[in-house]
This record gives structure tokens, sequence and C-alpha cells, in this order.
């Protein structure tokens, strides 16, 4: 019958009882290991989701944003000015800012992945295209025809870049999205794999220690347990430190870059927002003027139906003058029909109706001239007729025209207004990014300071570090002068307390209060 294991295992020797527990502490630490392996695999995932996807998706498409707006206010500039020198300077800066957003391009569109953001992409593009099309006009437009250039620029290229930036801003939401989507989820995983290793480690000391306590029991169970312990944090310290120190330069130089940067676009933005203010008060000074020719247009087209009135009533008129006229030569028709009748009575009465016979002939000439002139006023009558139906029918269609400018005129007003609205809302909300970016940079610069402050912490930890090795080579070098002893030496030993390990100052605590505090209050929390 086979005896219980723990009586055996007091039969074993120290050699055997350390073998046992080494090889139980390599298992556990195989554990640890492979837990850690684990959680950093899903860690290096997650940050390389954050740092090759989502941040280039963010900064690329912000850069692809800004550099069209850069753009208009070249373009702008290229509108108002003379100078052919200056002419060469806009048109070389802006195919450099074309260079600048197709190598933004081309970054963001390594990033894409699944078929919306292809098809956000593209939609992108299109819009870009359009843009590009219409800034072509406008070069082609501003040497020969500058009016059509400026409506080109100011109504045209401003709706195409108000698409492209709302696309963009889209863009860039997503991709924040993702991205702290991804930082959450990286956040979990870091959490995760720290209580994996934390509660790992935990059993494997606890369990590590109880087999200690079991199988060395006449060594020194305090002095084992500090020397082990020390030992893992300086190592753990040590690697902490180098990694504090080499991440916080690095995000040192990057808060620092990206602080001049946030200056530029600052100052750019200023700019931008001067110009945006500026067209909103040329859009509000073309409302009024819209007003002011719709109102003249309404007027003329009233004044014009009432001169179309005016003719109706002319042809009315002269159509009764025709009837008058018409019947003054019947009169004369009847007359001369009697003045002939008088002059055959005349000459049947002889000698007696010669004076009669006169006076008939007077009678009848006066008709025959009444007649003549009865048809050549009929004649003009008529072509004043014909000419007032032609003027009545083309102050019709001149009224009818005036109609439809009218209509167009207000149409046009209504135009202007949206465009004076959406001037204001975009100088409203270029004033909004520009307080954004000024809180940016005063959230970089304190991250810089941060950063620096968390980098000479780190040096700190690392000679702590190295204090703390020193120690553990001195309690190292205690436990194994009592093995070369033997076991009377380790008896003797056992009360005898070890030297006080050294100690540093902890004085990196304060630094990150106090970089802490430096922070803006919205984003301490």
């Amino acid at each position: 019958m086979r005896r219980p294991i723990a009586p055996r295992m007091k039969q074993w020797t120290i050699g055997k009882r350390v073998v046992v527990m080494a090889t139980f502490l390599c298992v556990v630490s195989m554990l640890v290991t492979l837990g850690s392996v684990v959680g950093m695999r899903l860690i290096e995932n997650r940050g390389r989701a954050v740092s090759q996807k989502s941040l280039p998706g963010v900064i690329e498409t912000s850069t692809m944003n800004y550099l069209p707006m850069i753009n208009m206010v070249r373009l702008y500039r290229l509108l108002d000015s003379t100078n052919a020198a200056d002419r060469a300077a806009i048109e070389e800066a802006t195919l450099e800012d074309t260079k600048k957003f197709r190598a933004a391009d081309k970054v963001y569109a390594a990033t894409l992945s699944t078929p919306e953001e292809k098809a956000e992409y593209d939609k992108l593009g299109r819009i870009h295209e359009h843009y590009l099309e219409l800034r072509q006009k406008y070069l082609s437009l501003v040497e020969t025809d500058r009016e059509q250039a400026r409506r080109v620029l100011t109504i045209d290229m401003v709706g195409a870049l108000t698409e492209f930036s709302n696309q963009t801003l889209a863009i860039v939401a997503r991709n924040a999205r993702e991205g702290e989507a991804n930082g959450n989820a990286l956040v979990t995983a870091v959490r995760r794999t720290s209580v994996t290793i934390i509660v790992v480690g935990v059993l494997g000391i606890l369990l590590g220690a109880a087999m200690a306590v079991f199988t060395i029991r006449t060594t020194n169970k305090a002095l084992g347990n500090v020397a082990s312990a020390l030992n893992e944090a300086a190592n753990q310290v040590g690697g902490a430190s180098d990694q504090v120190a080499s991440a916080s330069q690095s995000l040192a130089e990057g808060a620092s870059a990206q602080a001049a940067s946030l200056e530029e676009t600052s100052a750019s933005l200023e700019e931008i927002d001067g110009q945006t203010r500026r067209n909103a008060e040329n859009a509000g000074n073309a409302r009024t003027l819209s007003d002011d020719t719709r109102q003249s247009t309404e007027q003329g087209t009233q004044q014009m139906h009432e001169m179309v009135a005016a003719m109706a009533d002319i042809k009315t008129s002269s159509d009764n003058i025709a009837k008058i006229i018409k019947t003054i030569d019947e009169i004369a028709f009847q007359t001369n029909i009697l003045a002939l009748n008088a002059a055959v009575e005349a000459a049947r009465a002889g000698d007696a109706g010669a004076g009669f016979a006169v006076v008939a002939d007077e009678v009848r000439g006066l008709a025959q001239r009444a007649a003549v002139a009865a048809r050549e006023t009929a004649e003009k009558i008529d072509d004043s007729i014909a000419k007032s139906a032609r003027g009545s029918e083309l102050s019709t269609r001149v009224a009818e025209r005036l109609t439809e400018i009218a209509d167009k005129a207000s149409k046009m007003n209504q135009l202007v207004t949206e465009i004076a609205t959406s001037s204001n809302e975009q100088a409203q909300g270029l004033a909004q990014v520009g307080k954004a970016v000024t809180q940016m940079d005063k959230v970089t610069q304190a991250n810089a300071g941060s950063a620096e402050e968390t980098a000479s912490a780190a040096a700190e930890m690392k000679a702590q570090s190295a204090t703390m090795l020193e120690n553990v080579d001195a309690l190292l070098r205690l436990v194994g002068a009592k093995k070369k002893d033997g076991a009377a030496a380790l008896s003797a030993t056992d009360g005898e307390s070890a030297p006080a390990p050294k100690s540093a100052p902890l004085t990196f605590s304060r630094n990150r209060r106090s970089a802490r505090a430096a922070r803006p209050a919205e984003f301490v929390n």
C-alpha cells in the first residue's frame, strides 16, 4: 500500500525539494508568460488597429479637408490679384496643395478595408473631381471673364467645397468612432490581461510560498520571500522604466510636433474665418441688390400691363373711328348720287337750271373729294389699327417676358438669401472650430509637459530599480553563504536579521500630481 505524499516529501533531500519547487515555479511562470503573450498579442492587434487605421484615417482626412479650404483662399486672392508674380506664386502654391492632398489621399486609401469605407471614399473622390472641374473652369475664366469667374467661385465651388467638407467630416467621425471602439477594446484587453497576470501570479506566489513553507521549514522564509519579491519587482520596474522613458520621449516629440501643427492650423483657420465673414457680408449686399432688382422688375411688369391695357383702348378707339369714316364714305357716295341726279334735272330744265347745275357740280366735286379723303383716312386708320394690334401683341409678349424675369428675380433672391444664411452658418462653424483648435493646442502643450515629467519619473524609477537590484544581490549572496556553511550555519543565522535594504525617495508621484493639475479641467477626468 502506497504511503501519502506528505510523509514521503519529508524524506526528500533539500536539492530535490528545491528542484520540485523550481519546476512548479517554472510551470506557473509558463502559464503567466502564456497568458501575458496572449494578452499582449490582443493588445498589439488593437493598438495596430488604432495606430495604422483609425489615427491615419482621422489625420489624413482632416488634412484632405483643410487643404481645399486653403486653396479656396488662394483662389480668392487670384481673383483680386493683378500682379503676374503674385499670380505665379498663387498657382505654384495651389499645385503644392494638390500634391499634399494626393499624398494624404494615398495614405488614407491604404487604410481602407470594408465596402462601406470604400463607398465613402469613392463618393469623396467624385465630389473632389467635381470640385477640380469647377476649379479648372474658374482658372480658365479668371483671365477672360472675371464676373463669371467670381460667380463660379462663390456659388459653384463653395457648394462643392461644402459638400466635400461634409463628406470628409463624416469620414473623420467614423474613424474617430472606430478609434474610440478600438481604444476601449484595448483598455479592456489591458485590464483583462492585467487581471489574468495578477490572478495567476498571485496564485503562483501563494502556492510557491506554501510549498516553500512545507519543503524548506529550516530556511529563513521571510528572507527568501523578500529576495524573490525584490528581484521580480526590480526587473519589472527596470523594464517598465525603459519602456516608459522611451514612450514618454516619443510622446513629448509627437506632442511638440502636434502643437506646432495646431498653431499653423489655427492661423489658417483665422484667415479662412476672415474670408468667410467677408463672403457673408458680400452675400448680404447681393441679397439687398437682388431685392431692389425684384421690386423694380415688379414695377416694370405692372407698368407694362397698364401699357397693354392702353394699347387695347387705342385699338378700340381706332375701330370706332374706322366705323365713323365708313359712315362718312357712305354719305359722300350718297351725296355724289344726289349731285348726279340734280345735274340731270338741271339739264332737263335748260337755261333755267344752269345755276342749279353749277351748284350740283360743286356738290359732286365736294362729295368726290370727301370720298377720296375718307378712303385715305380709312387706309391710314387701317394701317394704325394694324400697327396698334402689332404693338399690343408685342406689349403682351414683353409683359410675359417681364413676368418671367420677375419670377426668376424672385428665385434668385431666394438663392442669394440661402447663400447669405449658409455663409453666416459657415462663419459660426469656423469660429467654433477655431476655439476647438485653440483648446486642442492647450491640451497638447499640457500633454507635452506631462510627457517630459513622465520621462523624468521613469529615469528616477530606473535609478531606484538599480538600487533594488543591488539589495537583491546582497540578499542572494547572504543566502548563498548559508548554503555553503551547511545546516549548522543555516540554523545559526535563523535568528539574525538581514541588513535593511537601501531605499530611494519616491519623488515622481508629486510630479505626476503637478502635471495632472496643469491640464485643463475638462480633460482631467
